[in-house]
């Protein structure tokens, strides 16, 4: 009895000297290892989704440019008024040689519209730069933190493996010594602890290495051939908002920037309902030709003839076509906000549905730092202290200590839910600060 409570007790000063390294987690070089803030910024300034986006606004300037240009002249040569008796030109004083030249000028103000219509659209790709960026700054950071969240729970598993190792060990001697009434079964399930630690740590790092193959789509594979940082992120909200704050809160969602790219797709369409409406105004023409002709048979000297002209079209039966063109445009506007005033509900209810999880989350992560923790290791205090003096049983002291583990991996999960909402939650105020 005195060799297994000798045994026991050296057991205890193990487990008292272990439980303050349950809220360590590794003892690499900080300043080696991949921060959140670093994978993000990493990821935005490699993101080539930015290269092809800007493409596309030079492209639509360049459209732009184009559309506002005039249409090419035509240039129209002509012999005209030629005798088919004997196809000479001298012979009729009405045949010519005419070269003539005609310009078409669009209907309105059609030209600066579309030019107008074009840096429209190039600004779409800017707005669109910017949702871009907010998304792969909250996809990022999720995939991070759960890439952290499996790197924490692995290290506090393997450093709790040190302490499950010294209760097999007691447990071997106090078998092997028949000191006490140490049982085979308490022998077994100590070794059959220490091998799900191990299986669980096995599991645990496969779901880091998934998570860092997520980060790959995102980072250079040097960024992540290190580990990440040991202590969690630290991410708070980009604004706190008081209940019944509605309107401030409105006038945050609004500068959100995919609610700013439906703003501006309206734009694009009023534009193009202006554009319709220039469909009223006359589409003009200039001409203007020359005629050469010939000298007459006995050689006199013939004038040649100039001719100036003007075209125009006349919008008359407008009620078939230009209203119906006109209305089109005006409903495809209308179509647009409509859109925005969904997109602003959606993006209302998800910020008081998270603000509600965050809230929630904050109180179970309280709840576990002022009771549970302290709960469940005064649990596993009481039962290592019952079995000491042969009042408990190995199995209790067991799933104490297991119990201790679980409520550390619990609480951890928690608070990366936790940060993960204030991710998401920031998602929806990046109007405040892009």
């Amino acid at each position: 009895m005195m060799n297994r409570n000798r045994n026991l007790r050296l057991c205890a000063l193990v487990v008292a000297s272990f439980l303050p390294l349950a809220h360590t987690s590794g003892v690499w070089a900080e300043e080696t290892k991949l921060s959140l803030a670093k994978a993000v910024n990493l990821a935005l300034s490699g993101d080539i989704w930015q290269e092809g986006n800007k493409l596309n606004g030079q492209a639509f300037l360049s459209e732009a440019t184009a559309a506002s240009s005039l249409p090419d002249p035509r240039i129209n040569i002509s012999a005209a008024n030629i005798p088919t008796d004997t196809f000479n030109f001298d012979q009729e004083g009405m045949t010519q040689l005419k070269v003539g030249v005609s310009q078409m000028f669009p209907r309105g103000d059609t030209l600066q519209l579309r030019r107008e219509q074009g840096k429209e659209k190039n600004e779409l790709t800017l707005i669109a730069a910017k949702v871009r960026s907010a998304k792969v700054t909250s996809l990022v950071s999720q995939i991070y933190l759960d890439a952290w969240l499996a790197q924490h729970i692995a290290d506090l598993i393997e450093n709790n493996r040190y302490l499950f190792e010294q209760l097999v060990d007691v447990t071997e001697k106090g078998y092997t010594s028949a000191a006490g009434n140490t049982r085979q079964q308490d022998l077994i399930r100590a070794d059959l602890e220490l091998a799900r630690l191990d299986e669980r740590v096995l599991r645990i790092r496969q779901q880091f290495d998934t998570n860092l193959q997520l980060l790959l789509e995102w980072l250079p594979p040097e960024a992540i051939a290190n580990a990440l940082t040991i202590d969690a992120p630290e991410i708070e909200p980009l604004a706190v908002f008081k209940a019944g704050e509605l309107s401030a809160l409105t006038r945050v969602l609004a500068k959100h920037p995919t609610v700013r790219g439906i703003e501006q797709q309206r734009e694009i369409a009023n534009t193009d309902v202006e554009i319709a409406k220039q469909s009223y105004k006359p589409e003009w023409g200039l001409t203007a030709s020359y005629g050469y002709r010939q000298d007459d048979p006995y050689g006199n000297s013939r004038a040649d003839f100039l001719s100036v002209g003007v075209t125009f079209d006349l919008p008359v039966f407008t009620e078939s076509r230009q209203d119906k063109q006109v209305d089109a445009a005006r409903y495809r506007a209308l179509s647009v906000e409509t859109e925005r005033q969904l997109l602003l509900r959606k993006l209302s209810a998800e910020f008081e549905s998270l603000t509600a999880q965050i809230n929630r989350l904050e109180r179970r992560e309280l709840q576990y730092s002022q009771k549970l923790l302290q709960q469940t290791n005064q649990q596993a205090d009481s039962a290592l202290n019952a079995y000491t003096a042969d009042r408990g049983d190995f199995a209790e002291v067991m799933r104490a200590y297991i119990a201790v583990l679980n409520t550390q991996i619990e609480a951890s999960q928690i608070q990366v839910e936790r940060l993960k909402k204030v991710v998401q939650l920031n998602y929806l105020l990046a109007g405040e600060v892009i």
